[in-house]
């Protein structure tokens, strides 16, 4: 099976093809605008699959460099997908003319639910179009199915992402956030169509697993993601006696700290500057009706919190 990686050599991309490296049935198209780059990271990828450096630039003619290359299945890892331009589907486009699996990793919230519009298309050509297929909202949606199976209505939901300071999160990441710091966000606010403003809404939390010490208490930013517009439409279907009567996704954050040392200070801030709106206070519970219960009682998880000082 041949995979063609787009940015192949970057931060996501590469771990992607570093997890398949030791797979002999695959062949690795390592995929960017350099040539040079992609050849020496496939000279340091483990043995087993083949690895084969590509040139790929989105924004030459990419149907034609699809076809040309002619892979079973392509990874759009580049990004960022805030900043794809005029026309930010070419690549799903120019798979589907071809007949080719695709998915990305992509973190915008618009670009994941426009992918809908190629359902048909993709059906009718008998592949795959996946969009989204990272942290958010791949492993939010299992984590809600798991926790809403046996409840009648969901009320809150609050999501949160927490990344080691210690990972790279690559210069894509950092033009992502830094391009809709301070923008009006589409959320759901007690079963209504909300704004927030990106980074200029904050929380504290502290992470408690349980049976566990506690982490360090964090500070997360309101960030734009997939799951502010794909979660509301996608969660109720989930069983025929599930029954959501609304779907609030009250902040749905990143640490801020991967940004750099300043960034806990500096970026909101900064967001407040360009958004000049008031942050708005975060909730502290995920409370859920219990489908189990005739009487509807409500579940809650309290947040574990410390005050900021």
């Amino acid at each position: 099976m041949k995979i063609l990686i787009l940015g192949g050599y970057g931060t996501f991309g590469g771990r992607l093809a570093y997890l398949l490296a030791g797979e002999e049935r695959l062949t690795l198209l390592i995929a960017g605008r350099s040539i040079q780059k992609a050849k020496k990271f496939c000279e340091g990828l483990p043995s087993g699959a083949q690895k084969v450096p590509v040139y790929f630039d989105r924004n030459a003619n990419v149907e034609t460099q699809i076809r040309e290359i002619n892979p079973d299945m392509v990874v759009d890892a580049m990004g960022p997908f805030q900043a794809y331009g005029d026309d930010p589907y070419g690549v799903v486009k120019a798979c589907i003319a071809n007949e080719v699996d695709y998915m990305d990793l992509a973190d915008g919230s618009d670009f994941v639910k426009g992918i809908r519009q190629f359902d048909e298309e993709a059906k009718a050509k008998n592949i795959y179009v996946l969009s989204g297929v990272s942290s958010f909202p791949v492993l939010t949606a299992a984590v809600v199915r798991k926790l809403s199976h046996d409840m009648a209505r969901v009320t809150t939901i609050k999501g949160g992402i927490a990344p080691s300071p210690y990972a790279g999160v690559g210069l894509n990441v950092i033009r992502a956030i830094a391009s809709y710091a301070g923008k009006p966000l589409s959320l759901i606010r007690k079963g209504k169509p909300a704004t927030g403003y990106a980074l200029t809404e904050t929380m504290r939390y502290t992470i408690c697993p349980p049976g566990d010490l506690p982490l360090k208490n964090t500070l997360f930013s309101l960030v734009d993601v997939p799951d502010l517009k794909v979660l509301p439409a996608s969660v109720s279907p989930i069983t025929a006696n599930l029954k959501f009567a609304s779907v609030e996704i009250s902040e749905v954050a990143t640490v801020p700290q991967t940004l750099g040392t300043p960034a806990p200070h500096v970026m909101p801030a900064a967001a407040r500057a360009l958004a000049r709106a008031p942050s708005s206070p975060a909730r502290a519970r995920v409370a859920c009706a219990d489908a189990s219960d005739a009487s509807s009682s409500t579940r809650t998880w309290p947040r574990r919190t410390r005050s900021p000082g």
